[in-house]
């Protein structure tokens, strides 16, 4: 009798688990409410410009503005609310998750897709400016935002670094660029941090 009640049991759990979706939000928390997340379906722009999410859970659309949530999950791909400038966040997406994450803010996302929305040299200098990479290490709760400028990113990244000499050495040299951040981060992310 107990093996048919373990079994049952496990046969529910499992639906409920295996029924749940996929996509999610995760809500900040605000003085009426708790952190919160959110299940449903991801309504992901066309388009890739993701200026809100819209998620459909329980035959209702929810909409969620980057300041409102601390992040969310599509399929296999996560964003997370990063702070932009001093009054607005953005939703960067995750590009390497592990002792060190790193984040892309994108603001031309179309470009992959094929449909470009400014090409050419003046599309790619557009983009430089405006998107940016975030680093989030395990060890605090908070982004950085990775400067254009190499010697500004080097000075403010590469603290972080300091447990791999090779790493360390190779961010504080003239021949670090930002735009090799995702080797870097990946590269740290797999070695022994005790050098």
């Amino acid at each position: 009798m107990k093996k048919k009640i373990i079994i049952i049991i496990l046969i529910l759990n499992s639906t409920l688990l295996l029924g749940q979706p996929k996509d999610y939000v995760i809500l900040r928390q605000t003085e009426t409410t708790k952190i919160d997340t959110i299940y449903g379906e991801i309504a992901f722009p066309k388009n890739r410009m993701i200026t809100k999410i819209k998620i459909l859970s329980n035959n209702k659309k929810h909409k969620y503005q980057p300041k409102e949530s601390i992040g969310f999950k599509y399929g296999e791909r996560y964003f997370a609310s990063v702070p932009y400038n001093s009054k607005n966040n953005v939703f960067a997406e995750r590009i390497i998750n592990g002792e060190i994450s790193l984040y892309y803010y994108d603001t031309n996302p179309n470009e992959y897709s094929g449909v470009g929305l400014v090409s050419g040299l003046a599309g790619e200098i557009a983009k430089s400016i405006t998107s940016y990479f975030f680093i989030k290490p395990n060890t605090t709760g908070g982004y950085l935002r990775v400067s254009h400028s190499r010697k500004k990113a080097r000075e403010e990244i590469s603290f972080l670094f300091k447990s791999n000499e090779k790493i360390y050495n190779q961010i504080l040299s003239e021949n670090f660029r930002v735009w090799k951040l995702p080797e870097i981060v990946k590269e740290f992310n797999s070695t022994d941090q005790v050098k």
